[in-house]
């Protein structure tokens, strides 16, 4: 599991978040995105706010993971790199 997360981790902080953002999107176990979401909430990488705002704000999502997205994006106190 701390190699997961950590993998994880790392592509959020590298910005490669496209694959992340589709897992959350797409997959069955809703403990996974739950997960996801909170690796996104931890790395506070204020780039993934564009995308993260789109996810909530685009097709239909579970309560659980619309609110833990909602925690997440209010939860990002980091500046984007390019302010």
């Amino acid at each position: 599991v701390y190699e997961a997360f950590a993998l994880v981790y790392l592509m959020v902080k590298a910005g490669e978040t496209e694959k992340i953002f589709e897992a959350i999107a797409n997959h069955r176990d809703i403990k996974v995105r739950v997960s996801l979401l909170h690796i996104i909430k931890v790395a506070n990488v204020a780039e993934v706010i564009p995308p993260l705002s789109a996810f909530i704000a685009g097709e239909p999502i579970s309560s659980v993971v619309g609110d833990k997205a909602r925690e997440v994006l209010l939860g990002i106190t980091a500046m984007p790199v390019d302010a």
